[in-house]
């Protein structure tokens, strides 16, 4: 199901990129697309999550549902962040106001302002080792973007 998610969230991208008209990086998308298209969310059953990590994220995700939707989101706005870059959106354009807001939204969302469930997924986001190749291809790809949109955007708010 994540496979298939991706391959939507590649379609949706493209879809949003074209509308605003800018290039559709579509060896990025494609690379990107595969690659997860072999990903599924079983394999963070395996991941060693310490123990107090562990009951953190058991009261974040009440039920199976809200960490599908966790992970596909995050899913999803790496990909936009990665299309993004790729396509040389610039940090004023609304796609990437709406990028930023997206992802303060899952965020809140998740940690609800709770500081251990924010350090919980930090040290998750810390061992990017146990995450899945197509998990490091994305966040290879889209993080660096993201990390600048964030700060435009916070930097933005403070003035």
């Amino acid at each position: 199901m994540e496979g298939i998610k991706a391959k939507l969230h590649g379609i949706e991208v493209s879809q949003k990129l074209r509308a605003a008209g800018y290039e559709i990086p579509w060896k990025l998308l494609a690379g990107l697309m595969n690659v997860l298209e072999m990903d599924a969310i079983d394999h963070w059953s395996e991941y060693e999550f310490p123990e107090e990590d562990y009951a953190v994220f058991q009261e974040v995700f009440l039920t199976e549902d809200a960490v599908f939707e966790f992970y596909n989101e995050f899913r999803r706005l790496i990909l936009y962040s990665a299309a993004y870059e790729a396509s040389e959106v610039p940090m004023e354009s609304e796609l990437v106001e709406v990028l930023y807001k997206d992802w303060q939204a899952m965020v809140t969302n998740v940690t609800s302002g709770n500081a251990k469930a924010m350090e919980a997924l930090l040290r998750v986001d810390s061992d990017r080792a146990q995450w899945s190749r197509g998990e490091q291809d994305l966040i290879s790809k889209g993080e660096p973007y993201l990390t600048k949109v964030i700060l435009h955007y916070d930097q933005a708010r403070e003035e």
